[in-house]
Protein backbone atom coordinates (compact mmCIF):
# COMPACT_ATOMS: atom_id res chain seq x y z
CA UNK A 1 0.00 0.00 0.00
CA UNK A 2 1.32 3.42 -0.95
CA UNK A 3 1.42 5.87 1.95
CA UNK A 4 -1.29 8.53 1.81
CA UNK A 5 -1.04 12.01 3.28
CA UNK A 6 -3.92 12.60 5.70
CA UNK A 7 -6.54 14.78 4.07
CA UNK A 8 -8.47 17.82 5.23
CA UNK A 9 -11.50 15.58 5.83
CA UNK A 10 -9.50 13.57 8.37
CA UNK A 11 -8.68 16.70 10.36
CA UNK A 12 -12.29 17.92 10.27
CA UNK A 13 -13.15 15.30 12.90
CA UNK A 14 -13.19 16.23 16.58
CA UNK A 15 -9.96 16.17 18.59
CA UNK A 16 -10.77 13.04 20.58
CA UNK A 17 -11.50 11.05 17.45
CA UNK A 18 -8.39 12.34 15.69
CA UNK A 19 -6.23 11.66 18.76
CA UNK A 20 -7.25 7.99 18.66
CA UNK A 21 -6.89 7.68 14.90
CA UNK A 22 -3.42 9.26 14.87
CA UNK A 23 -2.03 6.34 16.86
CA UNK A 24 -0.03 4.33 14.35
CA UNK A 25 0.09 7.06 11.72
CA UNK A 26 3.47 8.36 10.49
CA UNK A 27 4.79 11.81 11.36
CA UNK A 28 7.00 13.12 8.54
CA UNK A 29 9.40 16.03 8.93
CA UNK A 30 11.88 17.66 6.59
CA UNK A 31 15.13 18.00 8.54
CA UNK A 32 18.69 19.09 7.66
CA UNK A 33 19.45 15.36 7.28
CA UNK A 34 16.52 14.69 4.95
CA UNK A 35 12.94 13.54 5.53
CA UNK A 36 12.51 11.68 8.82
CA UNK A 37 9.46 9.48 9.40
CA UNK A 38 8.36 8.23 12.84
CA UNK A 39 5.23 6.30 13.81
CA UNK A 40 3.04 8.12 16.33
CA UNK A 41 2.67 6.21 19.60
CA UNK A 42 1.04 8.66 22.02
CA UNK A 43 -1.42 11.56 21.76
CA UNK A 44 -3.65 13.75 23.92
CA UNK A 45 -6.86 15.56 22.94
CA UNK A 46 -7.84 19.08 24.01
CA UNK A 47 -11.40 20.04 23.19
CA UNK A 48 -13.06 23.43 23.33
CA UNK A 49 -13.34 26.30 25.77
CA UNK A 50 -15.14 24.15 28.35
CA UNK A 51 -12.05 21.93 28.63
CA UNK A 52 -10.18 23.59 31.49
CA UNK A 53 -6.97 21.81 30.45
CA UNK A 54 -7.15 23.42 27.00
CA UNK A 55 -5.16 26.58 26.22
CA UNK A 56 -8.28 28.09 24.67
CA UNK A 57 -10.26 27.75 27.90
CA UNK A 58 -9.59 31.41 28.70
CA UNK A 59 -10.54 32.59 25.23
CA UNK A 60 -9.02 33.55 21.93
CA UNK A 61 -5.55 35.09 22.24
CA UNK A 62 -2.57 35.71 19.98
CA UNK A 63 -1.01 32.50 21.30
CA UNK A 64 -4.07 30.33 20.73
CA UNK A 65 -5.22 31.86 17.44
CA UNK A 66 -4.28 28.77 15.43
CA UNK A 67 -6.50 26.59 17.61
CA UNK A 68 -9.50 28.53 16.28
CA UNK A 69 -8.64 27.87 12.65
CA UNK A 70 -10.04 24.92 10.69
CA UNK A 71 -8.44 21.53 11.24
CA UNK A 72 -5.35 20.47 9.37
CA UNK A 73 -2.67 22.89 10.53
CA UNK A 74 0.00 22.81 13.23
CA UNK A 75 -0.22 24.58 16.58
CA UNK A 76 3.25 24.76 18.14
CA UNK A 77 3.89 26.56 21.41
CA UNK A 78 6.76 26.98 23.85
CA UNK A 79 6.49 25.05 27.14
CA UNK A 80 8.50 25.94 30.27
CA UNK A 81 10.55 28.30 28.13
CA UNK A 82 12.42 25.27 26.77
CA UNK A 83 10.32 22.87 24.71
CA UNK A 84 8.39 23.36 21.49
CA UNK A 85 5.21 21.27 21.65
CA UNK A 86 3.64 19.94 18.44
CA UNK A 87 -0.15 19.94 18.19
CA UNK A 88 -2.49 19.12 15.32
CA UNK A 89 -5.51 21.42 14.99
CA UNK A 90 -8.80 19.62 14.33
CA UNK A 91 -12.47 20.30 13.76
CA UNK A 92 -14.26 23.35 12.38
CA UNK A 93 -13.08 26.92 12.24
CA UNK A 94 -13.81 29.06 15.33
CA UNK A 95 -14.09 26.05 17.65
CA UNK A 96 -10.76 25.50 19.44
CA UNK A 97 -9.50 21.94 19.59
CA UNK A 98 -6.20 20.20 18.96
CA UNK A 99 -4.22 17.01 19.51
CA UNK A 100 -0.83 17.04 21.25
CA UNK A 101 1.68 14.59 19.75
CA UNK A 102 3.21 13.20 22.94
CA UNK A 103 5.35 10.43 21.51
CA UNK A 104 6.64 8.59 18.46
CA UNK A 105 8.76 5.49 18.00
CA UNK A 106 12.18 6.14 19.56
CA UNK A 107 11.03 9.34 21.26
CA UNK A 108 8.87 9.34 24.41
CA UNK A 109 7.88 12.83 25.45
CA UNK A 110 6.66 15.76 23.34
CA UNK A 111 9.70 17.93 24.04
CA UNK A 112 12.16 15.17 23.21
CA UNK A 113 10.54 14.35 19.88
CA UNK A 114 10.34 17.97 18.69
CA UNK A 115 13.99 18.53 19.58
CA UNK A 116 15.10 15.33 17.85
CA UNK A 117 13.03 16.02 14.74
CA UNK A 118 13.93 19.73 14.51
CA UNK A 119 10.31 20.82 15.01
CA UNK A 120 10.20 24.45 16.15
CA UNK A 121 7.69 27.30 16.32
CA UNK A 122 8.84 28.28 12.84
CA UNK A 123 6.50 25.48 11.70
CA UNK A 124 3.52 26.93 13.60
CA UNK A 125 0.48 27.20 11.32
CA UNK A 126 1.83 24.88 8.59
CA UNK A 127 -0.79 23.13 6.43
CA UNK A 128 -0.47 19.41 7.24
CA UNK A 129 -2.36 18.34 4.12
CA UNK A 130 0.53 19.41 1.88
CA UNK A 131 3.82 17.56 1.59
CA UNK A 132 5.82 20.55 2.78
CA UNK A 133 8.07 20.72 5.85
CA UNK A 134 5.79 18.61 8.06
CA UNK A 135 2.88 16.26 7.36
CA UNK A 136 1.33 12.95 8.51
CA UNK A 137 0.91 9.79 6.44
CA UNK A 138 -1.21 6.65 6.64
CA UNK A 139 0.43 3.40 5.50
CA UNK A 140 -2.56 1.22 6.39
CA UNK A 141 -1.27 0.00 9.75
CA UNK A 142 -4.03 -0.36 12.37
CA UNK A 143 -2.74 0.08 15.89
CA UNK A 144 -4.20 -1.13 19.16
CA UNK A 145 -4.17 1.47 21.90
CA UNK A 146 -5.09 2.09 25.51
CA UNK A 147 -6.53 5.21 27.12
CA UNK A 148 -5.57 7.20 30.17
CA UNK A 149 -5.72 10.59 31.84
CA UNK A 150 -3.79 13.47 30.37
CA UNK A 151 -0.46 14.46 31.91
CA UNK A 152 0.57 17.72 33.57
CA UNK A 153 -2.86 19.34 33.86
CA UNK A 154 -3.22 19.78 37.62
CA UNK A 155 -4.61 23.26 36.98
CA UNK A 156 -7.73 21.79 35.32
CA UNK A 157 -11.01 21.06 37.10
CA UNK A 158 -11.64 17.54 38.39
CA UNK A 159 -14.01 16.77 35.54
CA UNK A 160 -11.41 17.46 32.90
CA UNK A 161 -8.47 16.06 34.83
CA UNK A 162 -10.32 12.74 34.80
CA UNK A 163 -11.06 12.62 31.08
CA UNK A 164 -9.47 9.61 29.40
CA UNK A 165 -8.27 11.68 26.47
CA UNK A 166 -4.72 10.35 26.33
CA UNK A 167 -4.06 7.50 23.87
CA UNK A 168 -1.03 5.21 23.93
CA UNK A 169 -0.09 2.50 21.46
CA UNK A 170 -0.03 -0.93 23.09
CA UNK A 171 3.30 -2.78 23.14
CA UNK A 172 1.79 -5.57 21.08
CA UNK A 173 1.07 -3.08 18.29
CA UNK A 174 4.63 -1.80 18.37
CA UNK A 175 5.84 -5.34 17.72
CA UNK A 176 3.27 -5.77 14.95
CA UNK A 177 4.66 -2.69 13.20
CA UNK A 178 7.81 -4.58 12.19
CA UNK A 179 5.73 -7.49 10.88
CA UNK A 180 3.46 -5.13 8.96
CA UNK A 181 6.42 -3.40 7.31
CA UNK A 182 7.98 -6.74 6.38
CA UNK A 183 4.77 -7.93 4.73
CA UNK A 184 4.33 -4.60 2.92
CA UNK A 185 7.88 -4.81 1.59
CA UNK A 186 7.30 -8.38 0.41
CA UNK A 187 4.10 -7.41 -1.41
CA UNK A 188 5.92 -4.52 -3.06
CA UNK A 189 8.52 -6.95 -4.39
CA UNK A 190 5.76 -9.23 -5.66
CA UNK A 191 4.13 -6.29 -7.39
CA UNK A 192 7.42 -5.43 -9.06
CA UNK A 193 7.77 -8.98 -10.27
CA UNK A 194 4.30 -8.83 -11.82
CA UNK A 195 5.28 -5.88 -13.96
CA UNK A 196 2.17 -3.68 -14.31
CA UNK A 197 1.35 -1.54 -11.31
CA UNK A 198 -2.20 -2.91 -11.18
CA UNK A 199 -0.73 -6.30 -10.25
CA UNK A 200 -0.07 -4.92 -6.77
CA UNK A 201 -3.44 -3.20 -6.62
CA UNK A 202 -5.14 -6.57 -7.02
CA UNK A 203 -3.38 -8.09 -4.00
CA UNK A 204 -5.86 -8.60 -1.15
CA UNK A 205 -3.62 -9.88 1.63
CA UNK A 206 -4.91 -8.38 4.88
CA UNK A 207 -3.73 -10.34 7.94
CA UNK A 208 -6.37 -10.18 10.66
CA UNK A 209 -3.75 -10.21 13.38
CA UNK A 210 -2.35 -6.92 12.05
CA UNK A 211 -5.56 -5.07 11.25
CA UNK A 212 -6.85 -5.46 14.78
CA UNK A 213 -8.06 -2.05 15.85
CA UNK A 214 -9.74 -1.51 19.19
CA UNK A 215 -13.45 -2.41 19.03
CA UNK A 216 -16.34 -0.06 19.53
CA UNK A 217 -18.11 2.72 17.68
CA UNK A 218 -16.40 6.03 17.06
CA UNK A 219 -17.74 8.57 19.57
CA UNK A 220 -18.01 12.25 18.78
CA UNK A 221 -16.36 13.62 21.89
CA UNK A 222 -15.98 11.00 24.61
CA UNK A 223 -13.31 8.32 24.25
CA UNK A 224 -14.28 4.65 23.94
CA UNK A 225 -12.06 3.49 26.80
Amino acid sequence: MKNKILSEDFYKQDAVTVARKLIGKILCVETPDGIVKKRITETEAYYGTDDTACHAHKGRTKRTENMFRKGGITYIYLCYGMYDMLNVVTGDEDFPEAVLIRGTENYNGPGKLTKALHITRELNGIDLTKKEKIWIEDDGFKAEYQCGKRIGINYATEEYKNKDWRFIMKKASILKTALFLAITAALTLIAGACGPEDCFEKQSYTPSNIHNAAPGATPTVESDC
